[in-house]
């Protein structure tokens, strides 16, 4: 990883728009103005994943952001999922599939939900990002 942020909140509708802000907060002050979209759209991802492990019956989710040179890698864990994720399917699937280049969600055997999703980068939005992969 080059520069993680991480933020827990309580399972509450409330966390929806506190993980977006979150996450749009550190890709705008970390990206170029020309990479700014990538907040725009890690915003709806985060969205649609701290839904679902609300959905889930999560009492609590993790919310990890990674930025790189070439990529905003994203993770959640919801803690104490009661129920199987509704998942990245249908209308919520399709829109996380037009943003992330990678996205899966999955409930573990011990009752954690994973999530994860991959935002494509340009190395030139990314300069003020201390990473070891710039070349």
């Amino acid at each position: 990883m080059c520069l993680n942020r991480r933020r827990n909140y309580d399972a509450t509708l409330h966390s929806i728009g506190a993980a977006r802000d979150f996450v749009s907060a550190f890709a705008v002050a970390m990206l170029a103005p020309g990479g700014w979209s990538v907040a725009d759209d890690a915003a709806v991802v985060v969205s649609e994943l701290v839904t679902s492990a609300l959905e889930a019956g999560c009492a609590s989710v993790d919310v990890v952001a990674d930025l790189h040179v070439d990529r905003l890698e994203l993770g959640i864990t919801g803690l104490g999922a009661a129920g199987p994720p509704e998942g990245l399917g249908g209308l919520r699937g399709a829109v996380v599939a037009q943003l992330a280049s990678r996205a899966d969600l999955a409930r573990t055997p011990e009752g954690t939900l994973a999530g994860a999703a991959l935002l494509p980068c340009r190395a030139e939005w990314t300069s003020a990002v201390p990473c070891q992969e710039r070349g």
